[in-house]
C-alpha cells in the first residue's frame, strides 16, 4: 500500500491531490462510523476489519490512479509473478521453513544462526532469480 501512495502522491499535481483527498473524504467518514460499529459488535477484531475495508478503498483508488496514468489496464499485471517465479518464491519458503522447524527445533544458537543463513540464501537467490526472469 504504501508504494502506491507514494507513487500516486509523486506523481500529481496538487490540483489532483486536493481532487484526491476530496474523493477519500467520504471514505474517511465512512471509516469512522464503520470502526466505531464494528468495535462496538466484535471488539478490536472489528476496528481491524474497518482497517482492512479502509485500505482496500485506498488500494483501488491508488490502481485505478496507476492504470490512467500509464494508459492501460495490463500495467498493474505486469506487476504480479508469473508461475514459475511463484513457484520459486513457493519452494524458497518452503525450505525456509523446514529450516525453521529443523533448526529452531534444537534450541540451540547454531540452529538459530544457521536458521537465519539458509533465510538469507533463500530471499537472495529468490531476488536474483524472478529479477532475472523479469528481464527476460
Amino acid at each position: 500500500m504504501a508504494c502506491l501512495s507514494v507513487f500516486t502522491f509523486a506523481t500529481m499535481s496538487q490540483v489532483e491531490v486536493e481532487r484526491y483527498n476530496m474523493k477519500l473524504l467520504p471514505f474517511s467518514v465512512c471509516f469512522l462510523l464503520l470502526s466505531a460499529a464494528l468495535s462496538y459488535i466484535f471488539g478490536t477484531v472489528g476496528f481491524v476489519l474497518a482497517n482492512i475495508a479502509n485500505m482496500a478503498i485506498r488500494i483501488f483508488f491508488s490502481c485505478r490512479y496507476i492504470r490512467n496514468y500509464f494508459g492501460g489496464d495490463d500495467v498493474l499485471l505486469r506487476a504480479v509473478p508469473n508461475v514459475p517465479q511463484m513457484m520459486i518464491i513457493g519452494v524458497c519458503a518452503t525450505t525456509t521453513l523446514l529450516s525453521k522447524l529443523v533448526l529452531e527445533g534444537t534450541q540451540s544458537t547454531l540452529g538459530y544462526i544457521l536458521h537465519l543463513v539458509i533465510g538469507g540464501l533463500t530471499f537472495y537467490s529468490c531476488i536474483i532469480v524472478c529479477m532475472g526472469m523479469r528481464r527476460s
